[in-house]
């Protein structure tokens, strides 16, 4: 799913780039929400090998660590290293948005292109698999991602 970057995306990312400097820690507010750690799958058509980031956050809540790794040019729904955190709301049942933020970076560690992904996650995960985040990088270098549901 690739989306366009609204007024409301743009003051996350700006939230998210402020957190850039601040150690990859996880961040919540309080103990209402809890953090699964479902699989990343990641498909490379670039030609060339790439540095993939990954990071969620519950806008004003909740940040995950920043997590991701080389993807070789090859790679065909490979299993990544590091997963992904989805937040929960594990007492209440209530639907969370959880945004997604992948980003290819170059060198030194600047965004080369970057696409972002709104997920609503209600109460309890169903199974880890149907949460799982669908990462392509495109030949063009653009990311598509879905979740397991959108496939």
């Amino acid at each position: 799913m690739k989306l366009n970057i609204t007024p409301l995306r743009a003051g996350i990312l700006s939230f998210v780039f402020a957190l850039a400097t601040i150690p990859s820690t996880p961040v919540v507010a309080d103990e209402e929400f809890t953090a699964f750690d479902p699989p990343v799958y990641v498909t490379n058509l670039s030609g060339a090998a790439v540095e993939l980031q990954w990071q969620t956050v519950l806008p004003d809540k909740a940040l995950s660590p920043s997590r991701g790794g080389k993807i070789q040019s090859d790679a065909a729904s490979v299993l990544a290293d590091e997963g992904l955190f989805w937040f929960a709301d594990v007492t209440g049942g209530k639907t969370l948005e959880n945004v997604v933020f992948v980003s290819i970076v170059d060198a030194k560690g600047s965004i080369v292109s970057q696409s972002v992904l709104d997920a609503e996650i209600a109460g309890v995960l169903g199974t880890v698999e149907a949460t799982a985040l669908h990462i392509v990088v495109e030949a063009d270098s653009t990311l598509t991602l879905a979740t397991h549901s959108e496939k």
